[in-house]
């Protein structure tokens, strides 16, 4: 895990050659809307970006990823969130067997949704 003060890198790697990462920044929601709309005082670490390579899907690259991610930050923040395309249910369900659930504070009901996953 690469990590400086506002981001972090975790990748999965087989034999040095790179299958998957997730991308991310540490965010205080206070300091994030300037109109104090969406404030509750969480400290969350914001997914960015995850990926993996075609060829090491539905292997649980990204659940194990997801899971290191949880396990380094438990004790740093308060939960982890991300924004999820709501047309693509086999994501839904990925991201809430993990334990995300769509984040009411800053629910849009529109194809893009932000879940959190508190620790």
């Amino acid at each position: 895990m690469c990590n400086t003060k506002s981001s972090f890198l975790i990748s999965a790697t087989i034999n040095d050659v790179l299958i998957g990462y997730i991308l991310g920044e540490y965010i205080n929601l206070d300091k994030l809307n300037s109109d104090k709309r969406h404030t509750d005082g969480r400290y969350v670490c914001y997914i960015t970006y995850i990926h993996v390579v075609d060829d090491y899907r539905n292997i649980g690259v990204a659940s194990n990823m997801i899971k290191f991610l949880i396990k380094l930050q438990k004790q740093n923040i308060d939960g982890i969130m991300l924004t999820c395309d709501t047309s693509n249910n086999r994501l839904v369900r990925f991201y809430k067997k993990l334990g995300f659930m769509e984040d009411i504070m800053f629910r849009t009901y529109s194809r893009f949704e932000t879940y959190y996953k508190y620790l």
